[in-house]
């Protein structure tokens, strides 16, 4: 096949697939501004084949399974702080605390020590780096997100006995409160590089 009758072959295409339920003032807003139906039908093929900076760092992460509401409109990269490169992301255990700490609890907690919270971007950054850590514990990334009642936050784990071979990395939600009490959890925080 040519690449003329390849155009006019994906031309003819696109306009089958155009809804018919258009409605009239939405024709007539393309007829009188044909650049901005240039400019939609532009956006709409493209941003579907080139992936956005969240899915291209969170695809480098590896993982088997997702949670559905793990995604870049609940959780948007953070953006770049001035002393960013200041910070470098560590993971912090909870093991030895009494029980009892609440989310609030926690965040304040870790700003006393010195530490800051990890976002999205600075997360997924470590974990595509270090892909084996999640099978040897869970990752906490304390960005929350309400999920009904609950405030909720992406762990990064594994799916699969502890000793299992050849665990799948997984992404779960999971509420705040109980994500401390074990030494096969750690949080990614950032901390002052020394």
């Amino acid at each position: 096949m040519s690449e003329e009758s390849r155009g006019e072959e994906f031309e003819q295409a696109v306009l089958r697939a155009l809804p018919r339920d258009l409605s009239s003032e939405r024709v007539q807003h393309w007829l009188h501004r044909p650049q901005d139906l240039a400019d939609g039908l532009r956006r709409a093929l493209i941003s579907e084949m080139v992936p956005s900076a969240w899915q291209r760092l969170f695809d480098a992460c590896r993982q088997d399974e997702i949670d559905a509401d793990f995604n870049e409109s609940r959780f948007p990269l953070e953006p770049i702080a001035p002393d960013e490169d200041d910070w470098e992301v560590h993971q912090y255990s909870f093991a030895n605390l009494a029980l009892g700490l609440h989310g609030d609890e926690i965040v304040r907690r870790l700003n006393n020590e010195g530490y800051r919270r990890c976002g999205p971007r600075r997360g997924m950054q470590f974990i595509s780096k270090n892909p084996d850590i999640q099978t040897r514990c869970s990752l906490v990334l304390p960005t929350e997100w309400r999920r009904s009642e609950q405030s909720v936050v992406p762990v990064f784990g594994r799916n699969g006995y502890w000793d299992c071979h050849n665990p799948l990395r997984v992404v779960r939600l999971h509420p705040i409160e109980g994500l401390f009490h074990s030494g096969l959890i750690a949080w990614l925080v950032l901390h002052k590089k020394k």
